[in-house]
């Protein structure tokens, strides 16, 4: 944020020769701060409503609109698609980076991150990491997450729905189960704990 202020007020006054440079430099360096000082907070209070703005108006889209009539998926009022493919839970919502102009798709898969009372092997997470690497597929202790970036069009649910039951096949032929939401968002801080511990290890 500051030194996207800085550029405009570097490129306006540095021309002027009335002014010194140790004014110039202290102008350029203490007005963008003043400046991103009163814009930060604007944009923090701003940038989640024009999210969930966005959001809501993306699901009014094709691919959206598919996976609610084939699926039978909802729209929930936060702007996201949710449904089940195969008893796993697939949440689906549109976001973008404002500053950077770029615009994806993104689809979480979850399922449990134990089998039975251990957690799942790590060697098929790196086995996955591999086998998926380039598809913008990321695999994490309970969830999958696949990026669909995008420029003018949204991803057909032609291409992207049959990533996700490839994703999900994964899943089954490991017999890794599904999970509820509930169930999912409590086991949150256990498994961020074992991840926590693997990490020192």
């Amino acid at each position: 944020m500051y030194l996207f202020c800085m550029a405009p007020t570097a490129t306006g006054i540095i021309p002027d020769e009335t002014v010194s440079w140790q004014k110039k430099i202290a102008i350029i360096l203490l007005v963008p701060l003043v400046i991103s000082i009163f814009l930060a907070p604007l944009l923090y209070w701003l940038t989640p409503k024009l999210q969930l703005r966005h959001r809501r108006k993306k699901t009014k889209k094709k691919l959206f609109q598919e996976f609610v009539e084939k699926n039978a998926f909802r729209i929930s009022d936060d702007g996201h698609v949710l449904g089940k493919i195969d008893n796993y839970i697939v949440i689906i919502h549109a976001n973008y980076n404002e500053f950077q102009s770029t615009k994806w798709i993104e689809t979480q898969i979850l399922f449990h991150p134990k089998q039975g009372n251990q957690y799942i092997s790590q060697s098929f997470f790196q086995r996955m990491i591999r086998k998926y690497e380039g598809k913008n597929v990321t695999w994490f202790a309970n969830s999958i997450l696949i990026k669909s970036d995008y420029i003018l069009k949204l991803p057909k649910y032609e291409v992207l729905y049959p990533l996700i039951k490839r994703c999900i096949s994964e899943l089954k032929a490991q017999n890794i189960t599904p999970i509820s939401h509930k169930q999912w968002t409590a086991l949150i801080p256990e498994t961020q704990q074992y991840l926590n511990n693997i990490e020192k290890l």
